[in-house]
């Protein structure tokens, strides 16, 4: 008995049996891309709202990372993108290509932001502003009001008491 698979059916409901770049592997990349995004601090590589279709703002945030994905990925994938995109980033051909490397450039750009991944400045402590600032000890107030506690810790704590 051989069982038929349906030929009617959207490639999201076809599963392993359906075409190359699916649904669930562009949402990947695209999640990928972002998270590539994020790490090194380069806008130019978010692809925007997560879709699952390859459109123009994916392509073009594939485009802006290939740099940084080219070493992560194989070399059979690169030529092809390479290949692909001499045309256009926008040619159907070029969609294809990144539809069917979609898995190993969802690996590629989450190796690439771990390894590239840039750490925020760290952030400035607040510093007092008014009469308590750095270095208000070397004012001449400052200096007042230390000469004065000084006295006044001296007189009534270091002092010898007089007799009566």
């Amino acid at each position: 008995m051989m069982i038929s698979r349906p030929t009617a059916l959207p490639p999201q409901l076809m599963g392993p049996m359906g075409s190359l770049g699916g649904k669930a592997e562009v949402e990947n990349l695209q999640h990928a891309l972002t998270n590539l995004a994020i790490a090194t601090q380069r806008p130019q590589i978010n692809p925007g709202p997560v879709t699952g279709v390859i459109n123009d703002a994916t392509m073009t945030a594939v485009s802006a990372g290939l740099g940084l994905l080219s070493e992560q990925l194989p070399t059979w994938a690169y030529l092809a993108l390479q290949a692909a995109m001499i045309a256009g980033i926008q040619t159907t051909a070029a969609k294809d290509a990144v539809a069917s490397a979609a898995t190993q450039l969802t690996v590629a750009a989450n190796t690439a932001a771990v390894k590239y991944k840039v750490q925020a400045p760290p952030t400035m402590a607040l510093t007092p502003a008014g009469f308590f600032a750095p270095g208000w000890y070397k004012t001449p107030m400052g200096m007042g009001l230390i000469a004065v506690v000084a006295f006044l810790v001296y007189r009534y704590v270091i002092a010898p008491k007089k007799a009566a």
